[in-house]
C-alpha cells in the first residue's frame, strides 16, 4: 500500500480548442516544406523547353520524309513483297477409239507434299513420328521417302482418300510443310487388252527435264509406253501463269494473266475397241486352256493401214502406274514372262511357213517356176552332199510326204520341199539363192521398221552371207539358204511385219505404212484439226497374176480345194484365206506358231496375224483364236 496517493485532476478539452490547434501545426507544416524545396535557375527551364521542342522537329521531319520523300520506296517495296506468281494447270488430252469410245480419262487425285525447307525447322524423328500416327502409316516409309529423295518438295503420297485430306487439313497448323496438291491422275477405263497400245504416265526423269526445263516441271508426268508416249507432244498441258498482286494485309489489288495455260489436244485412234476387247478376250481364254502365257496379234485395214487392233500377252494393269501401287508395280517389273514387252512391236520371231507365200511371189516372178511346175516331195526330204565331203550328206526333211505337188498346193498344205526347191534349188528348179531372196523379202518390208508411229518398234533381220561372215565368223551353207527359205534359222521378223507383209499381197504390191492416228481434235470445241492419210510406202513390182496364184493357195489352204492335207482347214467354211506357220526356236525345245489371215477372200478388207510363242507342241495353237474371232466378226456385219 501505497504512503502517497497521486491526485487525478479532470480537466474538460473544448471543441474550439482542438480545431485551432490543428490549423496551427497545418501551417507549421506548409511552413517547413517551403523552407526544404530547392529553387531551380531560370537558365535550366529554358534548357528543357529547347530540348522538348528540338525533338518534336525531329519527329515531324521522319514524317513528312515517310510521307512524301519516300513513298515511292516504300511502294515499291509493298508491291515487290505483295506480288506473287500461280501457275493455272490445264487438262492433258483425251485418247478416243475410232468411233470415239473413250480410252483414258483425266481423273482428280489429292496428292501429299512435303516441303524439306519448312520440314527441317521442326524435330525430325519426333516429326515423322507425327506424320506416320496421322496418316495411319509405317514410320520407315515416311522417313524413307524423306531421306531418300533430294528434291526440296517431295511427293510424299499420292491418291489420298477422302479421310486422309480432311485430316491433313484439319491439322495444318501443326503441320504447316504439308500441303495437299490436287492433280489430274489418267485412268484406263478399258482394262488390260489396251495396256500395250496405250501404255501410261509417269514422272519425267531428272535427265529428260534437264533437256526439256521451259517445258516441264520436275513433277510432271509425261508418257512411258505407248500411244501416251509416242504422241506425249500432242496431248501434254500446256500450264498458264497468272500474278497476284496484293497489298501488305494481305488484300488482292489486281491481276494480270501472264500466260494462258492450254489444255492438250484430243486424239482419235485407228483401233475399234469392241475389236481390241473381243480380239484380246478369245486369245487370253485359248493361252490359259494351252497353259501358255506370251503371244501377240495385229489387225490391220489393208486398204488404209489402220491398226484396227494390237495385242500384246501376257498383258498388265497400267492403272496401277496411275494409282501407284507399288506391289503391283514391282510384281509387274519382276514378272519373269516381261508383261510390260510389247510383243506385237519389239517381238522378233522366226515366222516358219508364213515366209512361202513371199518366195513363190519371187521364184514366180523371177520365172523360175510357173503356176503349173510341180515336184514330187518322194520320200519326203532332200538329201544335200557336203560341199567338200562327197560321201556325207545332209537331209533336209517335211513334216509329211505330199506326192506331186504346185505352188498353190504347196502354200495350202506348206509344202518345206517345194520351197527348199524355189529357195535353194533342187533336181531342175535353180532356187532364188540368199541374195534374190534378201532382195524380195525386203520389198515386202521384212529386215525395216514399218513407220508406225512407235519409235522403239524392231525391224527384224533377214540374215546373209556377208552378215555371218562379218558377225559369226563363218561361210555361208546351202542349209542356211533352206532353213531361210521356210522361215527358219536366224531370220526374224515382228508380227506387225507380217501382217503388213501379207496386207501387200492382199492389195497386191502396194506396200502401206501402217498407221495408229486416225484424228487431232481441239480439246475446246472438238473442232478437226487434222486428220490422217494412208500412205504407200512403195509399190513392189510383180505382175498382178502371180498375187492371184498365192492368194488361191492361201484359200486353198482353208478350203481344202486340191490339198487333202490343208493346213487351216479348220477355217472352213469362213470367207477367208490363210497361212499358217511353225517356227522351231534355235536351241530350244518349243516353237513359235503362227496363222496369218485375209478376209474377206473376194475383196479383202482385213488381215489378221497371230502368234503364239513358246508353244511346247505341234497341236492345233492358234487356229482356234482365228476361228473364233471371225465367227464374231462377221456375224456382226464389220466392214471397213
Amino acid at each position: 500500500m501505497s504512503l502517497f496517493k497521486k491526485k487525478i485532476v479532470s480537466k474538460e478539452i473544448d471543441f474550439e480548442e482542438t480545431i485551432f490547434d490543428f490549423i496551427v501545426k497545418k501551417k507549421e507544416e506548409k511552413k517547413r516544406e517551403k523552407e526544404s524545396r530547392i529553387e531551380i535557375p531560370i537558365q535550366e527551364v529554358k534548357k528543357v523547353e529547347f530540348l522538348f521542342v528540338f525533338l518534336i522537329f525531329i519527329l515531324f521531319f521522319q514524317i513528312l520524309n515517310i510521307q512524301f520523300l519516300k513513298a515511292s520506296y516504300f511502294k515499291d517495296l509493298e508491291k515487290k513483297q505483295s506480288s506473287i506468281l500461280k501457275k493455272i494447270e490445264a487438262k492433258r488430252g483425251l485418247i478416243f477409239d475410232r468411233n470415239f469410245i473413250p480410252l483414258v480419262e483425266n481423273k482428280t487425285s489429292f496428292n501429299l507434299i512435303l516441303n524439306k525447307e519448312l520440314f527441317s525447322k521442326f524435330p525430325q524423328e519426333e516429326t515423322i513420328d507425327k506424320i506416320s500416327k496421322l496418316l495411319g502409316i509405317e514410320k520407315e516409309e515416311v522417313k524413307n521417302k524423306i531421306e531418300k529423295s533430294s528434291e526440296l518438295k517431295i511427293e510424299l503420297f499420292k491418291n489420298l482418300d477422302q479421310k486422309r485430306v480432311i485430316l491433313v487439313e484439319s491439322e495444318k497448323k501443326y503441320f504447316p510443310f504439308l500441303e495437299i496438291r490436287e492433280s489430274d491422275e489418267r485412268f484406263y477405263p478399258q482394262g488390260k487388252y489396251f495396256s500395250h497400245l496405250l501404255g501410261y504416265l509417269n514422272q519425267i526423269s531428272s535427265e529428260e527435264w534437264e533437256e526439256k526445263k521451259g517445258i516441264y516441271d520436275l513433277s510432271d508426268k509425261v508418257g512411258i509406253e505407248g500411244v501416251e508416249k509416242e504422241f506425249e507432244e500432242l496431248l501434254r498441258k500446256k500450264k498458264g501463269f497468272l500474278r497476284i498482286e496484293k497489298n501488305v494485309k494481305g488484300e488482292v489489288l489486281g491481276t494480270e494473266t501472264i500466260s494462258a495455260s492450254q489444255p492438250g489436244k484430243n486424239i482419235v485412234l485407228t483401233i475399234d475397241s469392241k475389236i481390241q476387247k473381243k480380239l484380246g478376250e478369245i486369245m487370253e481364254k485359248q493361252l490359259e486352256n494351252l497353259g501358255l502365257k506370251k503371244g501377240a496379234a495385229v489387225f490391220l485395214n489393208v486398204k488404209t493401214g489402220e491398226v484396227l487392233s494390237l495385242i500384246s500377252f501376257p498383258s498388265y494393269d497400267n492403272n496401277a502406274f496411275s494409282r501407284g501401287e507399288k506391289e503391283e508395280i514391282k510384281r509387274i517389273f519382276e514378272d519373269k514372262n516381261s508383261p510390260l514387252f510389247n510383243r506385237a512391236l519389239k517381238g522378233q520371231y522366226p515366222i516358219g511357213s508364213v515366209i512361202k507365200p513371199f518366195l513363190a511371189l519371187a521364184s514366180l516372178q523371177e520365172k523360175l517356176i510357173d503356176e503349173k511346175t510341180t515336184i514330187d516331195d518322194w520320200p519326203g526330204y532332200i538329201s544335200i552332199p557336203h560341199r567338200y565331203l562327197p560321201d556325207v550328206f545332209y537331209q533336209y526333211r517335211d513334216w509329211k510326204i505330199h506326192g506331186l505337188v504346185n505352188v498353190r498346193k504347196a502354200i495350202a498344205e506348206s509344202c518345206n520341199i517345194f520351197f527348199y526347191a524355189v529357195g535353194g534349188g533342187w533336181q531342175n528348179i535353180q532356187g532364188l539363192g540368199p541374195t534374190r531372196i534378201e532382195k524380195y523379202l525386203s520389198l515386202f518390208g521384212f529386215g525395216e521398221k514399218t513407220g508406225i508411229e512407235y519409235s522403239d518398234e524392231k525391224s527384224g533381220f533377214i540374215p546373209t552371207p556377208s552378215w555371218k561372215k562379218e558377225k559369226l565368223k563363218q561361210g555361208w551353207w546351202d542349209g542356211d539358204t533352206y532353213l531361210l527359205s521356210i522361215g527358219q534359222g536366224y531370220f526374224q521378223a515382228t508380227p506387225l511385219q507380217v501382217a503388213v507383209a501379207v496386207s501387200t499381197i492382199a492389195n497386191e504390191g502396194k506396200l502401206l505404212k501402217p498407221h495408229l492416228l486416225k484424228e487431232i481434235r481441239d480439246p475446246k470445241d472438238d473442232s478437226l484439226i487434222e486428220e490422217s492419210k494412208s500412205e504407200i510406202k512403195r509399190e513392189i513390182n510383180i505382175e498382178n497374176q502371180y498375187f492371184k496364184v498365192v492368194k488361191e493357195g492361201m484359200r486353198w489352204a482353208v478350203t481344202g480345194e486340191n490339198s487333202p492335207s490343208a493346213s487351216a482347214y479348220s477355217l472352213f467354211p469362213l470367207p477367208v484365206a490363210a497361212k499358217t506357220g511353225t517356227a522351231e526356236v534355235m536351241g530350244k525345245n518349243y516353237y513359235d506358231i503362227w496363222v496369218a489371215t485375209l478376209a474377206p477372200y473376194d475383196n479383202p478388207e482385213v488381215v489378221l496375224v497371230v502368234m503364239i510363242e513358246e508353244s511346247p507342241t505341234l497341236s492345233v495353237v492358234a487356229l482356234p483364236i482365228v476361228r473364233e474371232f471371225f465367227d464374231w466378226y462377221f456375224q456382226n456385219g464389220f466392214s471397213f
